[in-house]
């Protein structure tokens, strides 16, 4: 057995690392002791949690805090946090554990303790980042699970918008103005129904679409693009997908349907270069060269409008983690799981952007992503 240890601490729905090792979800935070090979897990947590903790974690030893007189030391100390800094002190010394390491976000008044009592801490970078990145068949099948979710929620809204009416320039759903939040709201509905759920959904219409992150407001009038970008988060597996498509009601105008055929063909093109081994930097230039033939803006020479972000990311527990495509010289790795996401943003014409979610292989990729990218609607 190593005497190497990582030390983690936090809740597990939204530290994504402390999951990832213990596949234990908690909503209260918990210490966890793993191995740097990940073979020898131990994780330490409150008494009302042990019998939980035995049955859905894959720890090898599981403690609580009474085990090792937590409320004696609230009571001495009187100070939960000195109390808690000291309880990690008993474990450590307990344990015999010589080496120890944290994470970047470790509680800096704990590392600072520990170390004041002559711990011998180090601050590691990301000891998970690499195996995190090479997702096996039971993560791909989770993400393709979010997947199916987000393809649902999507093709509700779709026909919703396929329905509306149009009344001077407006569209108008069961008699009254369609808007985004609407879409939202029913978005968010479908993925609940379907075992997950999204914070910040985007429905984001006209002048709205011309910012990629804004989630969007008011009525959705005929002839202006609309952008959904959904990422849903599976309530109990925890795994993302992430998928954004662009719609428009009506007839578009010459300027918006060029954006939108140029997204297209763009997105074609970074299909085309992925295979492990490839530079990140390479797929997203492509990108960009493509953009700037065309006579719109990028990223890479600064320009504020037209493509202005990166063209894609990772996703799995976290929905934006490495790899990362952009400028960088990061490569392409078997069993990443990216997003394909390039996109055009003008203020006085609106955002386009469509979005796939791939896993990466050897000599290719597979694409997750199974709904159309149809843009006029009715």
């Amino acid at each position: 057995m190593t005497d190497e240890y990582i030390l983690l601490y936090g809740n597990s729905y939204t530290n994504s690392n402390i999951y990832y090792v213990t596949k234990f979800l908690s909503p209260d935070p918990f210490l966890c002791l793993v191995s740097k090979d990940l073979k020898d897990k131990k994780i330490f947590l409150s008494e009302m949690e042990v019998e939980r903790a035995l049955k859905e974690s894959n720890a090898n030893e599981i403690k609580s805090y009474r085990d090792y007189n937590y409320d004696a030391l609230y009571k001495r100390y009187k100070d939960p946090g000195v109390a808690f800094a000291n309880l990690i002190l008993k474990i450590l010394k307990e344990q015999g554990i010589k080496k120890i390491s944290v994470m970047r976000d470790f509680p800096s008044f704990f590392y600072e303790f520990l170390k004041d009592k002559g711990l011998p801490l180090k601050i590691l970078k990301d000891p998970f980042r690499d195996m995190r990145r090479r997702k096996g068949e039971e993560e791909l099948n989770k993400i393709k699970k979010a997947q199916k979710a987000c393809e649902i929620s999507l093709e509700t809204v779709k026909k919703i918008i396929e329905h509306a009416k149009v009344k001077k320039r407006t569209l108008y759903y069961k008699e009254k103005e369609l808007t985004s939040e609407y879409l939202r709201i029913t978005i968010e509905k479908t993925l609940l129904e379907n075992g997950s759920f999204c914070d910040g959904v985007i429905c984001a219409s006209g002048r709205d679409s011309s910012d990629p992150h804004s989630v969007g407001h008011g009525v959705i009038r005929e002839g202006e693009p609309i952008v959904i970008d959904i990422f849903p988060n599976l309530m109990n597996e925890r795994y993302y997908s992430d998928m954004t498509r662009t719609y428009v009601k009506g007839e578009p105008n010459e300027d918006l349907l060029n954006m939108y055929d140029a997204v297209f063909d763009a997105q074609e093109l970074a299909f085309k270069e992925l295979n492990a081994g490839r530079r990140c930097e390479e797929v997203h230039l492509t990108v960009c060269e493509y953009f700037e033939s065309l006579g719109y803006g990028t990223e890479r020479k600064n320009d504020k409008e037209g493509f202005i972000h990166s063209t894609g990311h990772g996703v799995g527990l976290d929905v934006h983690e490495p790899p990362f495509i952009g400028r960088n010289d990061e490569r392409l790795v078997e069993g990443d799981v990216v997003t394909i996401e390039p996109g055009l943003y003008y203020k006085e014409i609106g955002g386009v952007r469509l979005e796939d979610i791939v896993a990466i292989k050897r000599d290719g990729y597979v694409n997750l992503t199974k709904l159309d990218k149809k843009f006029i609607i009715g």
